[in-house]
Parts: C-alpha cells; sequence; structure tokens
C-alpha cells in the first residue's frame, strides 16, 4: 500500500461526508469523485490522523435490515439480558486461567485479570513490560506466592520451544536459570 498524500478538494470531500457514512461507502465517493484507487484503511487513516471518525450510527443497522448470521438464528434471543458480574466474581477462561472482576467500566481487557497476576502484584509490585507470570509446577490452581514467577517473553518462549516447563518447580527453576543463560550468550554472539 503506496502512501498518499491528500488534496485539500478530495481532504473536503471526506469532511462533508465522513459523519453519514461508513468507511466503505466513503471510499467509494471519493475514489469515483477524485479517480483515485484509495483502500478503506487509506481513508481510515486520514480520519483518524484528522480526528474525524465516521459516526457510529452510519454502522447501525437499520429497521428492516436482515443480519448476516441470516436474521433469526442469533445467539441473542428475545428478551435475554446480559449478564453483568459482580466485582471480584471469579471465573475459568478459555486456556484455564482463572481471572478476576476487577472493574465495572471500560474494554473486556480491562475489567477482568487473571488472578495469579493480580495475586504477583500485590506482593512484588507492577509486573514489567514485556513479562509474563508463570506457575512453577504447571498448576493452574497453584496461587501459593512462592509458586509464581515473573519471567520475560524471551525467556518463556524459550521455555516453550523446548518444553522446559514441568511439573517439578525446581526443575522448572533451573530451565529458567538456563533460558536466561542461552538468552544472554545469543545477545553477547551477536554484539561481536
Amino acid at each position: 500500500m503506496t502512501k498518499h498524500t491528500w488534496t485539500d478538494e478530495q481532504a473536503q470531500t471526506y469532511i462533508e461526508n465522513y459523519r453519514n457514512m461508513t468507511y466503505k461507502r466513503l471510499t467509494e465517493l471519493i475514489n469515483s469523485k477524485h479517480q483515485l484507487n484509495l483502500t478503506p484503511h487509506q481513508v481510515r487513516h486520514f480520519g483518524r490522523k484528522n480526528n474525524m471518525t465516521t459516526s457510529s450510527k452510519a454502522h447501525h443497522f437499520k429497521k428492516g435490515n436482515k443480519l448476516w448470521v441470516g436474521g433469526k438464528n442469533t445467539q441473542f434471543k428475545k428478551g435475554h439480558t446480559y449478564k453483568e458480574y459482580p466485582l471480584g466474581t471469579e471465573k475459568e477462561n478459555a486456556e484455564g486461567y482463572i481471572i478476576v472482576k476487577v472493574s465495572m467500566t471500560g474494554s473486556q481487557y480491562d475489567k477482568w485479570k487473571p488472578k495469579h497476576r493480580l495475586i504477583y502484584e500485590r506482593f512484588y509490585g507492577a509486573i514489567p513490560n514485556n513479562y509474563v507470570v508463570i506457575f512453577l509446577d504447571g498448576n493452574k490452581r497453584n496461587f501459593d506466592i512462592d509458586n509464581l514467577r515473573a519471567i520475560s517473553k524471551k525467556v518463556n518462549a524459550t521455555m516453550n520451544m523446548r518444553s522446559w516447563q514441568t511439573d517439578n518447580a525446581d526443575i522448572t527453576k533451573v530451565r529458567i536459570m538456563q533460558a536466561k543463560l542461552m538468552s544472554k550468550r545469543a545477545e553477547l554472539e551477536e554484539s561481536l
């Protein structure tokens, strides 16, 4: 995808129409009016860069429109209500980790946090960027602080590639040290 430099006329077309159109329709309009071949991504990028995004109303279903899934076979039935969990609720996610509801607002990612990360942060403070918290014995239900260890994503990737995580915490600690040594060795070899 090539970078496009917008002319004043093209920008004016965007400004006059962005509130009532989807990016797809707006792209079609701009392309036909100015003989261009822009993608919806390029048009969306221009709008975001200039703090002008299309109206959310342009994306809503209008009365009489059919859902792309076929209309009646949807997840939500008439009278269905969304269950809101109270703060502190614990549940298992798809990967088998226990997650805890920590907020009532924000995105789904902000509302729920993995329990093992919360426990680790309570004892040791914030987890550095590019670090993960692992269970040394591999048991996702053992939240003992001695069983939790923060390691870099690089070390974790090395351990995963070699299947080094075991159900023995002492062996896992040794494997972590091995992975750190391998990572440091690779860094030193690259700097030579």
